[in-house]
């Protein structure tokens, strides 16, 4: 085995002790609260029209920035796929309700993890345009397989002096997040948009049957996507079972172009 591995799975293995100590579970109740986990690049800022309607009928929500995202940008190169999954299941932990995981492209990889960590306390896990590895794999394997070569990212990034972060080209970013999005919705988004860390992309996501496996799973395809493409989607899909999928006929960021119909998927579930 090797030491990335048994590094995630002792993880993993401590904060489900913790949680088993301090909370109880909470499976077959109404899941009433929602967590948002954004992607590679955004922060808790890209589900800004999506918030206000999810919440009601008591539901609530919990838009989270991974570490070195959004306001913690300044220290995207420190950030870690373990940090990633600490402040998911942080999230998780303070919540007195089952709770929806809905994690956005990157964001697949820390909902994974965090799933893993808290099987019981998950009422469903809602993988939007996202990765979801092979356990033992790593998120950038999948966005280098032959599926995803109609992905624009690869030609519009730019690499850190110190190859730890990677931004995007700014005049890219509408064909690949935003193309189906109004002008001034990509103005606005574009302008939030931050530098990525590089560590979590290649680091080995772990999940085993007997926790995530347990987890109910959707999968929302998007079908104009230029940034995960729509063919490495379905091989997800494929590889990994899932109880539902729900299409979405937009591109990589259907709670901006379609944030009525976005959330309305979320509550139906």
């Amino acid at each position: 085995m090797s030491h990335s591995r048994r590094s995630f799975l002792k993880t993993a293995a401590a904060l489900g002790a913790a949680a088993a100590g301090c909370v109880a579970p909470l499976t077959g109740l109404r899941p009433r609260r929602y967590i948002l986990v954004h992607g590679a690049w955004h922060g808790a800022w890209c589900w800004e029209k999506v918030v206000p309607l999810l919440h009601g009928d008591g539901r609530r929500v919990d838009a989270i920035d991974l570490p070195g995202s959004g306001p913690d940008a300044a220290n995207a190169a420190s950030a870690t796929l373990e940090s990633y999954v600490a402040r998911v299941v942080q999230a998780i932990d303070a919540s007195p309700e089952p709770v929806v995981l809905v994690g956005h492209s990157m964001g697949g990889i820390a909902i994974t993890g965090a799933a893993e960590a808290r099987p019981d306390r998950i009422a469903a896990a809602v993988y939007v345009a996202a990765f979801l590895p092979r356990s033992g794999s790593t998120m950038m394997e999948t966005s280098r397989s032959p599926e995803n070569a109609g992905s624009m990212i690869p030609k519009a990034m730019i690499m850190s002096g110190d190859k730890r972060t990677v931004t995007l080209r700014p005049d890219a970013l509408k064909e690949i997040f935003y193309a189906d999005c109004s002008d001034a919705d990509v103005g606005w988004a574009s302008n939030r948009v931050g530098p990525q860390a590089l560590r979590p992309l290649g680091e080995k996501v772990i999940w085993t049957p007997e926790r995530f496996g347990r987890v109910r799973r959707i999968y929302l395809l998007t079908l104009q996507d230029r940034a995960l493409a729509t063919p490495a989607q379905r091989r997800v899909i494929d590889e990994i079972k899932f109880e539902r999928v729900i299409t979405m006929d937009t591109s990589h960021s259907p709670f901006l172009s379609r944030p009525q119909e976005f959330a309305q998927h979320l509550t139906g579930l």
